[in-house]
């Protein structure tokens, strides 16, 4: 069993619906709260079918599906409340053009733009999307080809506790980070532990909050 794809597609699962989280998950379908945890931070090694099954049944998915196996693809899924959302088609641009979103996403359209991802979730607009590419984080955090739904916002105190997409003023360079509130202090974590954290300071530009991981992809123009 592949950890990280599990950890992805739980990921995933709970970040597609406004209204769950991992606390509320387990209220409802009666799991412990740390060991939830740990399967979404891929730090169980071998969970047990009784743990995996009532999760993959409230999905109503399959725990191959699950588990990394087979293709998820929340578009057609029939998951809590997916059905009742109208699907949103968000532009998905190069990481290098990250930098200058806000000036690029105004004069998108369906008609200019080839690249767009099908999503469920209620968003504000301004919305955009990024693929992870082999080179552009380390593996295996996010799998190659993971595409990230990045809302906007302005604020980075309102990201505590959130992964975020932020670019360095100095080199244009977008990266991952997740954010992390200390009292008037906010520091920018690594997603992998080579890096040391970092003080948000005025060579950062605050771009979104990753808002939806999509393991299986609906990108216009593809054959």
């Amino acid at each position: 069993m592949n950890q990280n794809s599990l950890s992805i597609t739980l990921k995933t699962l709970i970040d597609s619906q406004d209204d769950l989280s991992e606390a509320k998950l387990c209220r409802e379908l009666n799991i412990p709260q740390p060991t939830l945890h740990r399967l979404v931070n891929g730090a169980t090694s071998n969970p047990t079918v009784t743990t995996l099954l009532p999760i993959a049944e409230y999905f109503k998915i399959s725990l191959e599906q699950l588990l990394g196996l087979e293709p998820l693809d929340l578009n057609t899924s029939t998951a809590h409340s997916f059905q009742s959302r109208k699907s949103t088609q968000i532009p998905l641009i190069p990481w290098e053009e990250v930098y200058k979103h806000k000036k690029l996403l105004p004069d998108i359209t369906t008609a200019n733009w080839e690249e767009w991802v099908t999503t469920n979730l209620k968003l504000k607009p301004g919305t955009f999307a990024l693929q992870i590419e082999i080179d552009t984080i380390p593996v295996p955090y996010y799998e190659n080809g993971t595409i990230l739904i990045i809302e906007p916002s302005n604020e980075v105190k309102n990201a505590n506790g959130h992964t975020a997409i932020l670019c360095s003023n100095l080199t244009q360079t977008a990266y991952i980070r997740k954010v992390l509130n200390d009292g008037d202090t906010t520091w920018l974590l690594p997603i992998h532990s080579v890096l040391q954290p970092e003080k948000m300071d005025n060579s950062w530009m605050f771009c979104g909050i990753i808002r939806q991981h999509i393991l299986t992809i609906n990108i216009k123009g593809d054959k």
